[in-house]
């Protein structure tokens, strides 16, 4: 299975993970997002997705990435904010 095969199918489980806790399905949220915590982002070499009660946000993408290449490698729905930036990826600089 290619790399964005596996980022589309674990973002597509998560999605109806929580488009059933949203509907009211048997599927607690907590259990999904954790014990009440905040849910961690998922990290790809695509995109940062934040997991959220509305959906999966779309938070930051790769540099040289568009919004419309990270929809098209998704076969979750996303909540694409209205600007979405690209990822810092500089090397932090050592002491």
């Amino acid at each position: 299975m290619r790399p964005c095969q596996r980022l589309s199918l674990a973002l597509l489980l998560a999605d109806v993970v929580l488009a059933g806790a949203a509907a009211g399905g048997s599927t607690s949220p907590c259990r999904f997002l954790g014990s009440g915590a905040a849910a961690r982002p998922i990290v790809t070499d695509l995109a940062v997705i934040e997991p959220t009660l509305d959906g999966l946000v779309l938070r930051e993408r790769a540099p040289g990435v568009s919004v419309e290449e990270i929809l098209e490698a998704t076969a979750a729905r996303l909540i694409v904010p209205a600007h979405v930036p690209e990822m810092d990826i500089r090397t932090p600089a050592v002491a």
